[in-house]
């Protein structure tokens, strides 16, 4: 007899769910990468401090200004002053579960990486690791492989 999963959160991973996958992503890291793997809220206020102030010497380290200047810049993008790398605007982690659930719902389920593909059209910053950890605990995505 085959089991019904229960579809939760609108056929999607739940929060809970999610946090699992980024802590297992965060656990196969190096401990050196923790700390730019995702950027949070935080770090995004210091990359923004940064780019808005090239010679303040007050941000951080010298080596995480070298960094965000090599790696950011702003841009305008949908009407706001955006943080920009590789031309697609820089997901903060709190932000990456809803935009990882608007992809795969936009891609209607399609697997990782039609909504990697999604994501990459519009954000840098979302490893495709946590990605492929999201479509494998869809509900919806496990019903249609059973």
């Amino acid at each position: 007899m085959r089991q019904q999963l229960s579809l939760s959160n609108d056929g999607l991973p739940s929060r809970a769910q999610y946090d699992k996958i980024v802590d297992e992503y965060y656990a196969n890291l190096t401990p050196r990468k923790h700390d730019k793997a995702l950027i949070d809220a935080a770090t995004m206020t210091d990359v923004l401090l940064a780019l808005h102030n090239p010679g303040a010497k007050d941000i951080r380290t010298a080596q995480f200004r070298f960094w965000v200047r090599k790696m950011f810049k702003l841009d305008e993008f949908a009407g706001r002053e955006q943080v920009i790398h590789e031309e697609r605007v820089v997901a903060v982690k709190e932000n990456i579960y809803d935009i990882i659930c608007s992809s795969h719902r936009a891609v209607q389920h399609a697997g990782r990486d039609r909504t990697n593909a999604n994501i990459r059209k519009h954000y840098s910053w979302i490893p495709k690791e946590i990605v492929a950890g999201f479509v494998k605990a869809c509900p919806t995505c496990n019903l249609k492989r059973t």
